[in-house]
């Protein structure tokens, strides 16, 4: 005698046990749903104010229509399934030119994955080789950006070493021009000394005494005549020539450039 399994459940309000050789777990989903539709029953206004024996016969005909709709349901898939078999074609060559036509369309379905494939592998080495030669423009970029900045710098350095140069340059051209006309004006101040101490003679008496001269020496060349006329010159005269001519060398070996 096969062993029955015994669970205790609720079926339209009531306990009782079941037993039957299924096992529990369907037992209990067979009693819960039948207490469902009994509460679903129990639940609608029109049904508040029957009898508990009305409920369940009434909950076994609601559980009856619902197996008899699922009876006709399952008829409707049958034979919606026989006309899709017979709709289906049985004959070997039509199955087979099926069959030809489907491995065609899979060989080019492979042919053009494989075309994809080496389009694929183009456009990978393709980016790789961009992104190569991206990494290569920008160390040449950093490297240019720290040759501009050296020259940068170095064009600061030079700049302010010509400045420091520009500024030694003046220094050094006015104190020179300083220092050269404190040497020339020195020599310029004792020439203009020494020629306000020279008294010029004027031409009138200059010349008396020349035609003294002449009349002593009445006889003789013309070269005689200019020695004697040398040598009658007032001696302020000489004076005034030797100064002179002292001045003169002085003042071409010091030029005043004012």
């Amino acid at each position: 005698m096969a062993y029955k399994n015994m669970v205790s459940v609720r079926v339209c309000g009531k306990e009782m046990t079941l037993s039957g050789n299924e096992s529990v777990e369907y037992i209990t989903k067979v009693a819960n749903y039948i207490e469902n539709k009994a509460e679903e029953l129990r639940g609608s206004e029109s049904s508040k104010n029957l009898s508990p024996n009305l409920v369940s016969v009434l909950t076994s005909i609601n559980i009856a229509d619902d197996y008899f709709k699922e009876i006709i349901k399952n008829q409707e898939l049958s034979l919606e399934l026989a006309a899709a078999k017979k709709s289906i074609p049985t004959e070997p060559v039509v199955a087979k030119t099926v069959s030809d036509n489907l491995r065609a369309l899979l060989e080019g379905i492979k042919v053009e994955c494989s075309k994809l494939k080496d389009e694929n592998q183009k456009l990978k080495a393709e980016l790789e080789q961009v992104t190569n030669e991206r990494n290569e423009l920008d160390k040449e970029q950093k490297k240019i950006e720290i040759i501009a900045n050296d020259l940068k710098d170095e064009l600061k350095r030079k700049v302010a070493v010509i400045d420091q140069l520009t500024l030694l340059v003046q220094s050094r051209t006015s104190s020179h021009i300083e220092e050269k006309a404190k040497i020339v004006e020195e020599p310029c101040k004792e020439l203009e000394k020494e020629t306000n101490k020279v008294d010029v003679p004027d031409e009138k008496q200059a010349e008396p005494l020349e035609e003294k001269n002449e009349v002593e020496n009445p006889v003789g060349d013309s070269s005689n005549q200019e020695n004697d006329t040398v040598k009658a010159e007032p001696p302020k005269v000489e004076k005034y020539k030797q100064i002179s001519k002292k001045n003169l060398k002085r003042h071409n070996k010091y030029p005043h450039r004012g």
